[in-house]
């Protein structure tokens, strides 16, 4: 085993030792971009005849990440290569996409969409269908990077794993719920945003959290921190609803 995917299997191991936990994800992304080297990661769910991001995350601009997730959302979906592929799908089955596998496919309008205007290259996409929805789980990487399917990368076992933890994780976390960019944050953090979304005060979500106003503007300052956000309006803005 090279140094490097010893370094991943550690990764990995961290990850698995947190599914479930509070601190999930600040292992996760630190596999994802510090070592995977993944610049954007979106997780979407597809079932009767809808479909919800469960994840939207951009290293480089958190908001960028979420504008393209709500944009796929609204309009993009419908020309997603993959759809075929998931279509294909039977129960408690999976399948890798990677590199030009995914490239190949991609009509220039979509490519433009939500590759060229996002500053986005290349993308690996795991594709899993359990419990009658199917699930697609989307790495990519920035332009300038090196592709998915260059010779040294990780092979698609190492993607699949991947996207297998995190929908582990975010199925024993009650949150496979279309919480899209409210996924990365902590339960308290995500009480406040979700509370703030339905037009309420801050004193009043504290109240029916049962903690004081202050503790409340700190998960409040924590959750605008992971979201890359400073205000009410942009928390509606990248969670769609601006």
């Amino acid at each position: 085993m090279s140094i490097q995917a010893d370094i991943r299997a550690k990764a990995l191991r961290n990850c698995i030792a947190t599914i479930g936990e509070e601190g999930f994800f600040d292992a996760y992304f630190r596999l994802l971009h510090g070592i995977a080297l993944v610049d954007q990661c979106m997780i979407f769910r597809y079932g009767d005849g809808v479909v919800r991001c469960l994840l939207s995350r951009n290293f480089g601009s958190v908001v960028k990440g979420n504008s393209a997730a709500q944009k796929y959302l609204s309009e993009g979906f419908r020309d997603d290569p993959l759809l075929a592929h998931i279509d294909q799908l039977k129960e408690n089955e999976a399948a890798t996409l990677w590199g030009k596998e995914c490239r190949e496919d991609m009509a220039p309008a979509y490519r433009k969409a939500f590759f060229n205007k996002v500053g986005l290259l290349d993308k690996t996409a795991v594709l899993l269908r359990q419990g009658g929805d199917a699930y697609c789980v989307n790495f990519y990487r920035k332009t300038g990077c090196i592709t998915f399917d260059m010779p040294g990368e990780p092979d698609k076992h190492f993607w699949t794993i991947l996207a297998q933890i995190c929908l582990t994780h975010l199925r024993l976390t009650a949150v496979a719920d279309g919480l899209g960019p409210l996924a990365i944050l902590s339960e308290k953090e995500r009480q406040i945003c979700s509370g703030i979304l339905q037009g309420r005060k801050t004193e009043q979500i504290a109240a029916d959290c049962g903690i004081a106003h202050s503790t409340a503007i700190t998960y409040r300052r924590r959750a605008y921190a992971k979201l890359g956000i400073s205000s009410r309006t942009a928390l509606f803005v990248v969670c769609g609803k601006g």
